[in-house]
């Protein structure tokens, strides 16, 4: 639930150097994951994708036929121009399950103001409700899908000296201010739908090299994440189960992936080779996505599922001409977004899960594992799913129509206890994912 900072897409040369143009293929038979599908640009050279929702629309940010940079929504296999305020540029970096997108515009003194937008809607300056608000760096920042928003802003703290970082909530149409938490500067990067805000916190604004502190901000109490034993822990994002991932450095000054999740903070590695890693999304499956260097200290995009780190350029067709350096976003159902390149130019790209219905039901396992339920409550959702599984590995044809009755009565056991032992947010997170398994096995054989 959170965006990026973005870049302006004149690297691609840069970039080229950094992933080079050629994807080795695994020793082993290829599994094939994922279609691809070329989200294209506004007209111009390059594109880049920063988020998606669960309806599977993606935002990001395209160079145009003149050569400025406006945000993007690509709905319904269409790229859609979300427009701009006068000469200033955008990037669209978030979007909730609501359609709200979230951004920031650029204007022609290289300052930066934070957007919200829906589509056919004129894009709202968030700068408007607080001066404090335009600032002279991009920061980063997140959504949930009740719009609320969080990010940072610069206060002055004397006529003498410069200017605070501060984090701050936007909800019901007003900018609340977050503190510092004590220290001096505060940076809130991505909220979920419980209101659970995670970021980041440094004693200090006067260093360049100075440490940052991770937070999760949940009904009023700071928890301290904890760090991989260096002095930057950066979190990204987070899901409705509170699971945290982000990039912190290790006690050897690298930077890697990590994942906070059951009160312990654990350092997801690297790609074979390499050295850095850094995640950038995680769904309610608690699946995570980003990139790595690997052997030969090439950039590459990641999967992290099951424990286990994979390169995503060896789950898409092999000989696609695609090289995949990093993935940005990851919704509920699997599909994820990032960035590669193709015929030597950078585009954004959508991964779409090649899962099968038995797959699908087995992640939902996982989230009912993930939320934390009361036990009663957890063992009778699973004893369904398992029930709907073992229908599905059945040889007769009507292993099908049982599976479907068992998840009617999965979908039965949410509903009864919707508002007593389930959230509201979780009931609506296992409706939904119940429902695109149903549509999957009424739509296609296993």
């Amino acid at each position: 639930m959170r965006a990026h900072n973005s870049c302006m897409t004149g690297l691609v040369l840069a970039i080229i150097a950094v992933i080079g143009l050629t994807v080795p293929q695994p020793a082993a038979a290829q599994v094939i994951a994922y279609s691809i599908t070329n989200l294209g640009t506004l007209g111009g050279k390059s594109s880049a994708a920063s988020g998606i929702n669960n309806s599977g629309e993606v935002v990001g940010y395209s160079e145009t036929v003149t050569g400025k940079t406006h945000a993007f929504l690509y709905i319904g296999g269409t790229l859609l121009d979300l427009g701009t305020f006068g000469d200033s540029e955008t990037y669209a970096q978030r979007i909730a399950d609501s359609g709200i997108v979230l951004g920031h515009l650029r204007n022609a003194i290289g300052r930066y103001r934070p957007f919200i937008t829906i589509v056919g809607s004129p894009l709202f300056d968030l700068s408007s409700l607080d001066p404090s608000l335009e600032g002279p760096v991009s920061a980063v920042s997140g959504i949930n899908n009740s719009g609320q928003v969080v990010s940072y802003r610069h206060i002055p703290r004397d006529e003498h000296s410069g200017l605070h970082k501060r984090a701050f909530l936007y909800s019901d149409h007003k900018i609340i201010d977050l503190g510092t938490f004590g220290d001096a500067d505060s940076f809130a990067t991505a909220i979920n739908d419980s209101s659970q805000v995670v970021g980041y916190f440094s004693p200090t604004s006067d260093v360049v090299y100075k440490p940052y502190h991770a937070f999760l901000l949940s009904g009023g109490t700071v928890i301290h994440l904890g760090n991989l034993g260096g002095r930057i822990t950066v979190p990204v994002d987070i899901n409705n189960s509170g699971q945290v991932v982000g990039h912190a450095q290790v006690p050897s000054g690298e930077t890697h992936a990590f994942l906070y999740s059951g009160g312990m903070v654990r350092d997801l590695g690297t790609l074979p080779g390499g050295i850095q890693s850094f995640a950038y999304g995680i769904n309610c499956c608690g699946q995570v996505v980003g990139a790595s260097n690997s052997a030969g200290a090439r950039l590459r995009a990641f999967l992290y599922s099951d424990g286990e780190m994979q390169d995503l350029n060896w789950l898409i067709p092999a000989h696609s001409g695609w090289v995949l350096y990093d993935a940005r976003d990851i919704n509920d159902a699997g599909q994820i977004v990032g960035n590669g390149i193709v015929k030597g130019q950078q585009r954004a790209f959508l991964l779409t899960p090649l899962l099968t219905p038995s797959k699908m039901i087995s992640n939902l396992v996982n989230t009912v594992k993930g939320l934390n339920l009361p036990r009663g409550t957890a063992n009778r959702l699973n004893a369904r799913l398992r029930n709907a599984l073992d229908a599905l590995d059945a040889t007769n044809k009507s292993g099908n129509a049982l599976a479907l009755n068992m998840l009617d009565a999965f979908l039965n056991i949410v509903k009864a206890q919707w508002g007593e032992r389930l959230t509201d947010v979780q009931a609506k997170l296992l409706i939904a994912a119940t429902n695109r398994i149903k549509t999957t096995l009424s739509s296609r054989d296993r």
